[in-house]
């Protein structure tokens, strides 16, 4: 078994208790993890825009006095906003997020392609009351239209290659698998090392079968943990097991194991007990 380095997402410090990036990053180095993925707002309140090279070098070495790396950055962004200002804004905006990326050390920068029709919001759709689950993702993380493939192709295409001339590459959820395989056919049609798939996996199959299917473009995975709330499910303990080895069976090219919880409950409480038990699995 290889030495992998166990990292924990930012989000529920930010969701549950507004947390800094840094003291979330401390929290959760003292729940006994390796590195972090820094979330969305995090992302936006270092303000990256206006850092200069000698404040991305000096964040750096802030982690590095930590003992912390960075795993990845949630760059999430509405880069495929049918409004042309919009989307230009929010383009510049994950150009940006590539380029922050590269410069303080982070391989990767996440996000799923988030296409919005003119006049609709920017960002992640939130549940209506009463919404189920499964009717809400299919509203918020629903596929382009077919005659917008595209457009979309064209954007994607366009990041990878700054993210490749970066040294870094674009992350692009998937949200599971859809009926024609939208993204994770885009991802292999733009063949660049400036975009692979962050899997993501939350119902219909497994952690293990939906990496085997793509394991050739899949260099980022968020797991759930197996305590979870807000309409998620974790996995059994077999089914992370069977993860884990089809990772070091298939050569999962990174030592990252990332969680993301989406939990309503205290990180503060659920981060050291995640972290003891995918531990113990991972050795």
């Amino acid at each position: 078994m290889r030495d992998w380095k166990l990292a924990f997402h930012t989000r529920s410090h930010w969701v549950h208790h507004h947390m800094s990036l840094f003291d979330s990053v401390a929290a959760i180095r003292e729940a006994g993890f390796d590195a972090v993925e820094i979330s969305m707002p995090h992302l936006h309140s270092l303000k990256i825009e206006t850092m200069s090279a000698a404040d991305r070098q000096a964040f750096r070495r802030r982690f590095a006095d930590l003992g912390m790396e960075i795993a990845a950055i949630s760059g999430h962004s509405t880069i495929c906003h049918e409004d042309d200002q919009i989307r230009q804004q929010e383009l510049a905006f994950f150009k940006q997020a590539i380029d922050f990326a590269a410069d303080v050390g982070a391989e990767v920068v996440n996000t799923h392609a988030m296409y919005r029709q003119v006049g609709q919001p920017t960002g992640f759709f939130r549940p209506e009351p009463g919404e189920r689950m499964r009717d809400f993702m299919r509203r918020a993380h629903g596929d382009p239209p077919a005659e917008r493939r595209g457009f979309v192709l064209d954007i994607l295409g366009d990041l990878a290659s700054h993210a490749a001339r970066r040294g870094v590459f674009v992350g692009l959820e998937d949200l599971d698998p859809t009926p024609v395989m939208l993204w994770e056919n885009l991802v292999r049609e733009i063949n660049s090392p400036g975009l692979r798939m962050n899997l993501q996996v939350r119902r219909g199959t497994t952690p293990a079968k939906a990496y085997r299917e793509r394991a050739d473009i899949v260099h980022h995975f968020h797991l759930l943990p197996p305590q979870e709330g807000a309409g998620f499910e974790g996995w059994s303990r077999g089914e992370y097991i069977e993860f884990i080895s089809a990772l070091e069976e298939l050569s999962y090219p990174r030592d990252y194991f990332t969680i993301e919880e989406h939990s309503e409950l205290d990180p503060n409480v659920t981060a050291p007990q995640i972290q003891r038990y995918f531990r113990q699995l991972l050795v």
